[in-house]
């Protein structure tokens, strides 16, 4: 362990940043994580403040995507983790946040109950028209994929996660969909419920390009900048993993585990993965394609041009 713990240290210095608490710097890049999938890759960060190139690194986690909307239209963050539609339409509002590279590969599942539901309606709830969980569901009904329940129907009665959550733990409903972590907790609390499908593995084996790292305009156009914090955003995936004993502890700490779930089931869940933008364009490509065709607005009306994307030359 010492000498993983060497090499790990000596590459974290090379990638141009420091895990040292600075109290010193005159300027920070701020990030914005949301809660779910995207803070769990990065949960290292929320506990660590780190040093960039002489700039103190800090993020701050979010309960409402329309929080971390609001303070980048404001220009108060410098790096977000949001849905890559979000980012999308951020980008082609003219609020200028670039991707740099997707740290989250699709958790949405069709959650059913083993309970006899003869006589039931066939419907599926989940929550958002015309949002990622509405348009992936649509677009692999109509292919071969999902052609076995093609014929139910969308339910969108229920506005939240919680709220299916709750409604299918109390028999008021038998299909759900649901991101992590509530398919962890729904499966801990009722041993009924059961994973129907794996709809990021239903679209790809490899899943979807579901999350968006962004980043500002200054940033973008600083190379050496840009390299040090894709490096320390590689380095954070890395080490905020259910192999590193105080993952656990950090995840309960900032409730982003439900008690009794197992950290490491949660996170093979979220299929996190740091990519940067550079090798996985045209996944990016699809998925927006299939957005713009379903619903254009969801995206802001069209498909973002390639200014969208930080370079790959940017190694």
């Amino acid at each position: 362990m010492p000498a993983v713990k060497f090499i790990l240290c000596f590459w974290v210095l090379l990638a141009g940043f420091s895990c040292k608490k600075s109290s010193s710097d005159t300027s920070e890049i701020r990030m914005a994580l949301l809660k779910g999938p995207s803070a769990i890759a990065f949960s290292n960060l929320l506990d660590s403040v780190y040093s960039v190139q002489g700039k103190r690194f800090e993020a701050t986690l979010y309960d409402n995507p329309a929080k971390v909307q609001a303070l980048m239209m404001q220009k108060k963050v410098d790096v977000a983790v949001l849905p890559v539609s979000m980012a999308a339409n951020l980008y082609n509002k003219d609020f200028k946040y670039f991707f740099l590279a997707c740290p989250v590969w699709g958790n949405l599942f069709w959650i059913s109950t083993t309970a006899n539901s003869a006589g039931r309606y066939k419907s599926v709830c989940l929550f958002g028209q015309g949002t990622t969980p509405d348009i992936l569901l649509k677009y692999l009904q109509a292919t071969a994929a999902l052609s076995a329940v093609s014929d139910y129907i969308s339910d969108y009665t229920f506005s939240s996660p919680q709220d299916l959550l709750q409604a299918i733990l109390s028999k008021q409903i038998t299909d759900i969909i649901l991101p992590e972590p509530f398919v962890s907790l729904a499966l801990k609390k009722d041993t009924n419920l059961f994973v129907r499908y794996d709809l990021a593995k239903e679209f790809n084996p490899l899943g979807f390009v579901q999350t968006a790292v962004v980043v500002n305009s200054k940033i973008k156009q600083d190379k050496n900048l840009l390299r040090a914090i894709d490096s320390l955003l590689t380095f954070s995936v890395k080490v905020s993993n259910p192999e590193n004993p105080q993952t656990e502890l950090r995840l309960i700490r900032h409730k982003l585990l439900p008690s009794g779930v197992d950290p490491k089931v949660m996170y093979d869940r979220c299929r996190i993965e740091y990519k940067s933008v550079g090798l996985i364009r045209s996944q990016v490509d699809s998925l927006l394609y299939i957005f713009f065709r379903y619903n254009p607005k969801f995206i802001g009306g069209k498909l973002p041009d390639d200014e969208f994307y930080v370079s790959g030359n940017f190694l």
